[in-house]
């Protein structure tokens, strides 16, 4: 049946455009691209093969800017698929938690009980509500550069 889910085909790629055995193996980018800025192989990569997986997005949110610039340096047709911000989904340090999510006065106590251990974690469970809200907002926010250009595919959740 047309139209119906799931789509009748594969869609090929790789975990990140970035990634350093990419870079070394000297089979997929050409010998002018060893020194190319992270955009410059998005550009390439997105001529090569049709997706993307966003590993990145795991350990840090984008800033729609980022995306935008992602989409613009893409072709018609080529897909991200995102990976969820880790702290929606399983305990991340504290410090991995966007600034303003940090700074936010609900986020006084737990920024407090994490000061002089950079390796203290919390979980999405115990994330005050508005700050769990916030990063929602921002992870949707990332988002939204690519479901605008239709290049958005799909939103991993890693538990």
């Amino acid at each position: 049946m047309a139209g119906s889910w799931p789509p009748t085909y594969v869609c090929m790629g790789t975990c990140g455009w970035s990634d350093e055995s990419l870079a070394r193996c000297g089979r997929f980018y050409p010998a002018s691209m060893t020194s190319a800025s992270a955009g410059e192989r998005l550009r390439h990569y997105s001529r090569q093969l049709p997706c993307v997986e966003v590993d990145t997005s795991t350990y840090a949110i984008p800033t729609p800017e980022t995306v935008t610039k992602w989409v613009q340096a893409t072709p018609p047709g080529f897909l991200f698929h995102f990976k969820a911000f880790g702290g929606l989904t399983s305990a991340v340090q504290v410090n991995a938690l966007p600034r303003a999510v940090r700074d936010m006065p609900c986020m006084t106590a737990v920024v407090a009980a994490a000061a002089g251990n950079p390796k203290a974690r919390i979980s999405p469970d115990a994330l005050p509500a508005a700050a769990l809200d916030a990063l929602w907002s921002r992870f949707h926010a990332a988002l939204e550069p690519l479901r605008k250009a239709s290049k958005l595919g799909v939103v991993l959740f890693q538990f």
